[in-house]
């Protein structure tokens, strides 16, 4: 004998068959509102099906480019054999006489939507608890709530109105004087003076891509990024499916308090000065609740989007959140290449969900490897199409000196940026201090270059770690 599955227990909502026939009686009235409430409401919002009947005549009929008033829907609603279900024309003609006023029809659309959502949220609700006691886990039982009150969300996107040519226009000046009068970015600074310029900041639901082969500090850079953001008060998630907490809180606190790596990872070996050096860089840790970091469990598109949902709820907004790294997260397809894409959409949805930037890591493949001049391209992305086309910005690290012992530019890595849709494109030259895991600008003289100018700076800094 199978065990009762649970069941919730929710008042449903009412039916709200007054603000139905509102809407109804209201269009019929007036059918120039028709298209401002078909872009909150369709059928499905309609709990009476003789309600959602007279919509579908009415949306048909607006369709055919068919006048719409009472009469007209009479007569097409006869013409397909429903008119009587519904109550004949007297029961349209008592929908606009009880329609308290046409230029309300939107509180009346607002109202059925809010009781359809209420009735949606409570099915969905009822049908994941009776999953309960299955095979399905607890993750996945959480994701597809949250995928499902999504779009409850988008579906009511289109009651925002369009923006006048003057709005538009105030908008756009009001942006463009914060920018020349303070120097102010239009996004999120990285931290690097260079980086920023070239970008003018991470953009909210962008997706910047950081890309590089094993070595050449794409974790460093994306914490380094991180670390900028959250001491000015950013709010930041870290998702990292290959470190754990552990490892990154390490990796910070060699960043900021500038002791090196294998110090923080072996204080025993070292003197009592260099062992306590790191005091700068954990009481940033305890004074920062502003950064989260989620670690390994987290390793479906589902799970890390229903992890960062619910971190821009506890924090009250975030303000980056940074995956490391793209090739790790599981989804689903019949094979990599379409997985890839998958994900790649899903994390480009997710940025403008949120309406914040992402920093997405990313592994390149070995063509690299292979050629004499190794500073990366698009192609050398792994499964890349989709990614290409989804990120916003691509960012490729190098490091000549790992190639070239010999090269002049010791302690020098280049930050290229291969795509940019809100800027331009060329090479950022940063100062790489591998034994602290950080990077650092170099002096502003130089500035970032185009694809034909690298500027050659200098720096004396040893590389030993990521």
């Amino acid at each position: 004998m199978k065990p009762n599955k649970p069941r919730l227990e929710l008042v449903s909502p009412k039916k709200a068959p007054y603000s139905e026939a509102s809407v109804l009686g209201a269009v019929m009235y007036d059918g120039e509102r028709l298209h401002e409430v078909a872009a909150l409401i369709d059928d499905t919002d309609f709990h009476d099906p003789h309600n959602a009947a007279i919509w579908r005549a009415i949306v048909e009929m607006d369709s055919r480019s068919m006048p719409v008033d009472v009469l007209t829907v009479s007569e097409y609603l006869s013409s397909k054999g429903i008119l009587d279900d519904i109550g004949g024309l007297d029961s349209l003609t008592t929908m606009i006489r009880n329609t308290p006023s046409s230029e309300n029809v939107m509180a009346y659309a607002r109202i059925v939507a809010d009781k359809a959502d209420h009735r949606t949220i409570e099915q969905v609700l009822q049908q994941q608890m009776e999953q309960i006691g299955g095979k399905i886990t607890g993750g996945k039982l959480v994701s597809n709530i949250a995928d499902r009150l999504h779009e409850i969300r988008e579906k009511r996107g289109g009651e925002q109105p369009f923006l006048t040519g003057e709005e538009r226009r105030d908008a756009f000046l009001d942006a463009f004087e914060r920018r020349r009068n303070a120097g102010e970015l239009i996004g999120l600074s990285t931290g690097f003076t260079e980086l920023d310029e070239i970008t003018n900041g991470l953009q909210p639901s962008d997706v910047m891509i950081v890309a590089g082969r094993p070595s050449m500090g794409k974790t460093s850079l994306a914490m380094n990024i991180a670390e900028h953001a959250v001491t000015t008060e950013k709010n930041v998630l870290v998702v990292s499916v290959e470190m754990n907490d552990e490892r990154l809180t390490q990796r910070l606190v060699s960043s900021i308090s500038g002791v090196p790596l294998d110090v923080v990872l072996a204080p025993a070996k070292y003197s009592e000065e260099q062992a306590t050096a790191i005091n700068p860089g954990v009481e940033w840790l305890a004074d920062h609740d502003n950064l989260l970091i989620s670690e390994h469990n987290n390793n479906s598109i589902e799970q890390i989007r229903a992890l960062a949902v619910r971190a821009h709820r506890h924090v009250s907004g975030l303000d980056l959140l940074v995956i490391d790294y793209l090739q790790l997260i599981e989804g689903s397809g019949d094979n990599r290449t379409e997985e890839m894409s998958k994900i790649s959409r899903a994390i480009k949805k997710l940025a403008k969900d949120l309406d914040i930037p992402i920093v997405l890591l990313s592994q390149l493949n070995r063509a690299v490897e292979n050629r004499t001049d190794k500073r990366p391209v698009m192609s050398d992305l792994r499964e890349s199409g989709q990614i290409e086309q989804d990120a916003d910005i691509i960012a490729f690290c190098y490091r000549d000196e790992y190639y070239n012992p010999d090269t002049t530019e010791q302690g020098v890595s280049e930050i290229i940026i291969r795509k940019n849709r809100q800027g331009q494109i060329g090479t950022v030259k940063l100062a790489w201090e591998g034994e602290c895991v950080r990077f650092r600008n170099l002096d502003r003289s130089g500035g970032w270059s185009s694809e034909n100018e690298k500027p050659v700076k200098e720096s004396k800094n040893e590389s030993t770690f990521l």
